[in-house]
């Protein structure tokens, strides 16, 4: 499965490991692994390492997957950061950010993981 996800059992940071391409319902199918875990808490917040991957959704599906989040995340507020090295997967990155953030759901992407943990870290929004 080219998505692995684990919730930090100290930090409660949901961690997304992604690598080759990636579909909806793998994105989908670690989203919800992560929200059943009881690790995953307040402050709400989750890094997606996209090191090397493609994703391989439709404009459709990623507004798709975007209503999904918003849905069904364990609470209003958050934080997301993606890592993306990709060209490919960088825009398709700053597609979900445009999609999904709002006034209670930061999204944020980057193009190394040190920049993304340190935005997660910092206060000032309520984490995802």
């Amino acid at each position: 499965m080219p998505v692995s996800a684990h919730v930090d059992p100290v930090t409660g940071i949901a961690h997304y490991s992604a690598t080759g391409e990636l579909t909806r319902d793998e994105i989908l199918a670690a989203i919800e692994q992560v929200y059943r875990d009881s690790a995953y808490r307040s402050p709400w917040r989750a890094l997606w390492e996209m090191i090397g991957a493609t994703p391989a959704l439709s404009g459709e599906e990623l507004r798709a997957l975007v209503a999904h989040v918003k849905a069904n995340r364990p609470a209003d507020t958050g934080k997301i950061a993606i890592v993306a090295t990709k060209d490919v997967a960088f825009g398709m990155a700053r597609m979900f950010e445009l999609f999904a953030s709002d006034e209670k759901l930061e999204t944020r992407v980057f193009r190394d993981s040190e920049s993304a943990r340190q935005w997660l870290a910092t206060d000032g929004a309520e984490p995802a």
